[in-house]
């Protein structure tokens, strides 16, 4: 009889994990960001804009430090957000240039920012799930007034760690994708040194 009553206990254990609500998978979610945000995160975000073509950029994000690696219709640059500063390389001209950012500015400082609340305004269903991923549907609410706010969104997210895979959307036309979340970056990752370009043009603007 023991036995049995385990076996059972796993059984439900097993099914709450399954029949969780999209909005506890959602609240999940962004406590695993919130988690992660200490030992930073990193992802690819993609934009596929009409005529232009696709545009990707990978994010590390550590405290108030940021490296993007951009690529965009053939050309690569690089860029690092340091608290007020931002630097700027350009492989073209072999030249780093160098900004004062405002913290009111600094958007990319809190990289994994773009999930807290994206649901917000919308009706989240489960559209479908795997061993290891539920994918949620995210229709725009009714009482979602917001006229830029894209029709519906598309969030993978991981079983094992509740940490989201990707989030798909489409606004004005132009298809917007974050993809290949990973928590953890190495701080050597995002520490930004002019000495890592020896021989490049150094354009100061900073205010």
């Amino acid at each position: 009889m023991k036995r049995i009553v385990l076996i059972f206990a796993a059984f439900l254990a097993a099914f709450g994990l399954s029949a969780q609500t999209p909005e506890e998978i959602v609240k999940r979610m962004d406590a695993a960001l919130d988690k992660a945000e200490g030992q930073g995160t990193s992802f690819t975000f993609i934009m596929d804009i009409p005529i232009i073509g696709k545009a990707s950029t990978r994010v590390y994000s550590l405290g108030d430090k940021v490296k993007m690696e951009v690529e965009m219709m053939g050309e690569s640059n690089e860029a690092w957000i340091d608290g007020n500063t931002s630097w700027i390389y350009d492989k073209k001209r072999n030249e780093l240039v160098a900004n004062t950012i405002n913290k009111s500015d600094d958007a990319a400082a809190d990289a994994m920012s773009s999930f807290q609340g994206i649901t917000d305004g919308y009706d989240v269903s489960l559209e479908k799930e795997t061993d290891d991923t539920w994918y949620l549907l995210c229709k725009k609410s009714r009482k979602n007034k917001d006229k830029d706010a894209a029709k519906k969104m598309n969030i993978a997210v991981r079983k094992g760690n509740y940490m989201p895979v990707y989030l798909r959307t489409k606004a004005k036309g132009i298809g917007i994708s974050i993809e290949n979340i990973k928590p953890g970056v190495d701080p050597e990752v995002v520490a930004f040194s002019p000495d890592k370009f020896p021989g490049a043009k150094i354009k100061d603007q900073r205010k």
